[in-house]
């Protein structure tokens, strides 16, 4: 990731680098909106954590408005 962090990339996933190569080898355009759920560098573990409560604390506020 240090390599590709330096050449400016800022995400990646295994998903968008299937659709991006099936887009180029059929002629079509193609793209990708990423949510970071994780920041580089970040503790991975904590970080999904954070977002799965994060998550769960939407949906009962959604709840909590009907």
């Amino acid at each position: 990731m240090e390599y590709w962090n330096k050449m400016g990339i800022l995400a990646s996933d295994v998903e968008t680098g299937t659709l991006l190569s099936l887009a180029q080898l059929k002629g079509v355009k193609a793209a990708s909106i990423l949510n970071t759920a994780v920041e580089y560098k970040s503790n991975l573990k904590d970080g999904i954590v954070d977002y799965d409560t994060e998550e769960k604390i939407c949906i009962e506020g959604e709840k909590r408005e009907r």
